[in-house]
């Protein structure tokens, strides 16, 4: 959430859109309830580690969703 409104501050010097929060917070929510089972969990936990490093990566190189176009 952190990444998503720190992009949108230095690109559109406004606060987060809320369908970008929205849908960036339904998809860790879907994988916090994925992890409450404990089948589950170590999987739910790799891909929001993942999830996360991801949108990190894309943050700082410009890339995907945060490339301003």
């Amino acid at each position: 959430m952190l990444i998503v409104a720190v992009d949108e501050w230095t690109v559109n010097h406004i606060l987060a859109r809320p369908a970008r929060l929205w849908w960036t917070s339904v998809a860790f929510f879907i994988l916090a309830v994925l992890a409450h089972f404990d089948r589950l969990a170590i999987i739910a936990n790799l891909l929001a580690v993942g999830f996360t490093l991801q949108l990190a990566y894309q943050f700082f190189t410009r890339k995907g969703q945060f490339s301003g176009q």
